[in-house]
């Protein structure tokens, strides 16, 4: 569909955010349109799924899928033919690969699999680069978070769940393996141990932005109430978009992080998903 390079994708997020409201909705259903068409015409699954949906049609109109649904039909639901899921699942087996391209083409990342049906879908260049800077531009809405992000190293760390074909892990890995310096600059650490493990390791690190689960960002609110999170990140974001409550406005309101129209905005894209 699209072959965005990084700063392409950069241009394109710029480009939306000085568009009316009018031209955005405009550009979203041009897009949809264009993702359902492309959909229907290389995946048989879809092809099959969509086949009372009119040429012209709403959101609305589509029938619903889910994650079990999909992945019993793997091998139809996937636009690229030449992938079958055996080959996916044999490519896993070696944890080395997390991070690393299959057939040197798509990054693999896999669902949590917290509702007990984990999804195992392919990113290719073109989508793992909008995603990256869609991700930049939240995180350095502020001027002024970027300015601080530089003058402090421009060091990451995120706390997610590690030691699998998690997106947040495989593509932290995948930088640092096509970029070896920046281990110096990116760490992610496991959500599952104890806290205090977590606050070592952050104070070791200094990252200038953290990154983590609502409810692991949360934990650490009294660890920098009691002083033991020592130098507190300028800037953070919550990856999984699904716990905007009193977890999320906690964390915001200790931390003095990021406004609340980043917030507003992460709530809107998991929404449309």
């Amino acid at each position: 569909m699209w072959n965005n390079g990084m700063l392409r994708s950069m241009k394109l997020c710029a480009d939306y955010k000085r568009m009316s409201s009018g031209q955005r909705n405009a550009l979203r259903q041009e897009r949809f349109n264009e993702l359902v068409r492309f959909a229907r015409e290389n995946s048989p699954f879809y092809a099959e799924h969509y086949r009372n949906v009119a040429d012209s049609f709403e959101y609305t109109d589509l029938p619903p899928v889910c994650k079990s649904e999909l992945m019993a039909h793997w091998d139809n639901w996937v636009t690229d033919r030449d992938v079958k899921l055996k080959d996916v699942v044999t490519f896993m087996q070696n944890k080395d690969h997390i991070g690393r391209k299959l057939k040197g083409k798509y990054m693999v990342f896999t669902t949590s699999g917290s509702t007990g049906n984990p999804l195992i879908a392919l990113y290719d260049k073109p989508a793992n680069n909008m995603m990256s800077a869609i991700s930049a531009m939240r995180s350095f809405a502020r001027k002024e978070d970027l300015k601080e992000f530089i003058r402090r190293g421009s060091k990451t760390m995120g706390i997610f769940a590690t030691n699998g074909f998690y997106l947040s892990n495989g593509s932290v890995r995948a930088r640092q393996l096509s970029m070896p310096w920046k281990k110096r600059q990116m760490a992610v650490t496991s959500a599952l141990l104890p806290v205090g493990d977590i606050v070592r390791q952050l104070n070791s690190f200094q990252p200038a932005m953290l990154g983590g689960y609502p409810s692991s960002l949360e934990l650490l609110i009294d660890e920098a109430k009691a002083g033991r999170l020592k130098n507190i990140p300028r800037s953070h974001y919550d990856r999984r978009g699904i716990s905007f409550g009193r977890a999320s406005k906690r964390a915001c309101r200790r931390f003095r992080l990021l406004c609340p129209n980043f917030l507003f905005l992460y709530r809107r894209r998991h929404c449309c998903m």
